[in-house]
């Protein structure tokens, strides 16, 4: 687990790396009406109360969106482990799940988030509440471990798994709300041309 405090130096690294680099990463950190706050190594819990629940969070995962909204999973203080969405200026907070995530990436337009959680690879609906779809059930002999989109490819994501140091992937299926599994990817199980 990761404190609240140790994510939010991460997040300035990040931004800092981002607003000195190329507008693609730019464009991660800022909003549709403009840019994150410039100020935002100097925030603390104190400046943005309603960035997520009072308390200790416990901060496992994070991804963005294209509109710079924050998606955080990890856990209370009552010790559940959930969902959360804030917006770009760290006003306000909102919960999608409550379900244990280790690793997690939003898509694009932040309508859903896919994750590994209880090592099961799913993805979950921003519109309705603690809306999953299970793409991948848990599978003891692969231990799903990450969890990315392909390079410009919203509908192709690859995960990695425990064994063989291997990658998976899978494809939406054109039309439809599933994903078909393409197959292993990377990791010594792949048969290269010179082997």
């Amino acid at each position: 687990m990761v404190s609240f405090s140790y994510i939010l130096a991460i997040a300035c690294a990040f931004i800092a790396t981002a607003n000195a680099s190329s507008p693609s990463l730019r464009a991660m950190v800022e909003s549709s009406s403009g840019k994150c706050s410039d100020d935002f190594c100097s925030v603390d819990r104190s400046e943005y109360p309603n960035m997520l629940p009072m308390g200790d969070v416990n901060v496992v995962a994070y991804s963005f969106d294209d509109a710079g909204r924050w998606y955080i999973a990890g856990t209370d203080s009552d010790g559940k482990s959930r969902l959360w969405r804030t917006s770009c200026d760290l006003s306000s907070y909102e919960v999608l799940a409550e379900h244990s995530i280790t690793d997690m990436q939003a898509n694009p337009d932040g309508s859903e988030v896919y994750a590994i959680s209880e090592q099961r690879v799913i993805v979950i609906s921003t519109l309705v509440y603690n809306s999953i779809r299970v793409i991948a059930n848990d599978n003891m002999y692969l231990g799903y471990t990450g969890i990315t989109f392909a390079p410009g490819d919203p509908d192709r994501l690859y995960v990695t798994a425990n064994t063989w140091n291997g990658v998976l992937g899978f494809q939406r299926i054109p039309y439809g709300t599933g994903f078909e599994t393409i197959g292993w990817v990377a990791g010594s199980q792949v048969k290269l041309p010179n082997n």
